[in-house]
């Protein structure tokens, strides 16, 4: 029926498909999971770049405030000036 060089060629044959089925499917599992954090990072990205623009707006409302406040206390030295004079 069969001689044991045929045996052994036919499980040489199914062990490298065995294999090359596991490569494959490992490659695949690996390609998605690069895809995914691809995404993810493209996501951290732009929730980065909101932040900065946020801090950048903050910052600028702050000068603001502060630009305000020294308005304000200047006002009121020079009306306790006027009210002790």
């Amino acid at each position: 029926m069969f001689d044991l060089n045929s045996i052994s060629f036919w499980a040489l044959v199914l062990s490298i498909l065995t294999h090359a089925a596991a490569s494959i499917w490992w490659a695949s599992k690996l390609s998605s999971k690069v895809d995914r954090l691809e995404r993810d990072v493209d996501a951290i990205e732009a929730d980065q770049i909101r932040a900065w623009k946020m801090l950048n707006e903050i910052s600028t409302t702050m000068a603001r405030l502060d630009e305000r406040t020294e308005m304000i206390v200047q006002t009121m030295l020079k009306l306790e000036q006027r009210l002790t004079k």
